[in-house]
């Protein structure tokens, strides 16, 4: 899964004239991609290195 990749599904998820399929599964992809982001911010809000640790504590308020 690549920044190309999560552009590409918000894209096709945004585009009403494609087929419903299609932007069913970029909504799927796209809570995939959530999920794995959030799991690995939330291993490492503890990190022992402040500046990762403020970084992961930054993006998770960033991410809702």
């Amino acid at each position: 899964m690549t920044h190309d990749s999560i552009e590409k599904w918000a894209h096709q998820l945004a585009d009403v004239a494609a087929p419903w399929v299609t932007r069913r599964d970029a909504a799927d992809a796209l809570a995939e991609a959530v999920v794995k982001a959030r799991t690995a911010l939330a291993a490492h809000t503890n990190d022992k290195d402040v500046d990762v640790k403020m970084a992961v504590i930054r993006a998770l308020e960033r991410a809702g």
